[in-house]
């Protein structure tokens, strides 16, 4: 009976069972199709089990579904696309993300401009000087430094000033979970020149979140409110020359914690994140 509601994915029919009847044990071992909040609701797709959701719903002991139970309170808008349709809930159910459509690069550096009174973006054919060519989707991490000004715009691209973000022989970016009005942990991740706009890390730190200037936080927590987020993670970077903090890229079906850190802290991550969505969506 409970097996239609775990994962609904064309998928080869014997991966799927043995998915539907690990979740299945899962959720009968902690009595999760009974109590209260012992199952959220996920749609359109479910998420990886490398997905931070995934690991806060192993660590808090409830169970990601497809379909409702009626002890099912609240869901999750999960859609690893830049653009997309709101969910349609006729579930009477509360729905975190339910109304975020559109994290393109463009819509990023147009919400960053409103809430931060700045932005990154550039005209590529009057800038002076370098500037980041990457796609407008969403986690293709394919940026270069290119010269400008050059002779026409690639209308598949956008154009960002060059942050500088160097820190000794290694750049860094910070990893910034935000749940509701809450900005629940902060990662440092270490990137190699070589690697300086893709995903790859070489390290990875928990960090204090002080890091972040009050004032700082205060805009990103509004910068996601603007984007009408309650759930994600975003990538922010500070310029060494004008000391000016940057939303690059926000996440709202991440992954995580970062691979790179070390086990004792991935744990500590776990936890954090996990106290972090009990506390905004479960209590």
């Amino acid at each position: 009976m409970h097996l239609k509601h775990l994962y609904q994915k064309k998928v080869k029919t014997n991966w799927l069972f043995f998915k539907q009847l690990r979740e299945l044990l899962f959720g009968l071992r902690h009595n999760n199709f009974r109590r209260q909040n012992g199952t959220v609701w996920i749609s359109p797709q479910f998420p990886s089990r490398k997905s931070t959701l995934y690991q806060i719903s192993r660590h808090l002991k409830f169970n990601l579904i497809t379909e409702p139970f009626q002890n099912t309170q609240i869901g999750i808008h999960f859609h690893d696309t830049t653009l997309h349709d709101p969910i349609q809930n006729t579930k009477n159910i509360k729905i975190i993300n339910k109304n975020i459509s559109d994290i393109s690069k463009q819509k990023v550096d147009q919400v960053h401009l409103e809430v931060f009174k700045y932005n990154t973006f550039i005209d590529p054919t009057n800038h002076l000087g370098k500037c980041v060519e990457k796609s407008d989707e969403n986690a293709l991490h394919d940026g270069i430094e290119i010269q400008c000004p050059i002779k026409q715009k690639n209308p598949d691209k956008v154009y960002q000033l060059v942050i500088d973000n160097q820190e000794g022989d290694l750049f860094v970016d910070h990893r910034v979970c935000v749940m509701k009005s809450d900005i629940v942990i902060i990662y440092k991740k270490y990137k190699t020149l070589e690697y300086r706009f893709t995903n790859d890390t070489c390290h990875a730190t928990i960090e204090e979140l002080n890091l972040i200037p009050e004032h700082v936080q205060k805009n990103i927590l509004h910068f996601c409110k603007v984007m009408q987020c309650e759930f994600c993670e975003l990538d922010v970077l500070k310029d060494n020359n004008s000391g000016k903090w940057f939303v690059i890229d926000l996440n709202k079906t991440p992954y995580g914690p970062p691979a790179s850190l070390s086990k004792k802290d991935k744990k500590k991550a776990v936890e954090i994140l996990s106290n972090g969505f009990a506390k905004n969506f479960l209590n």
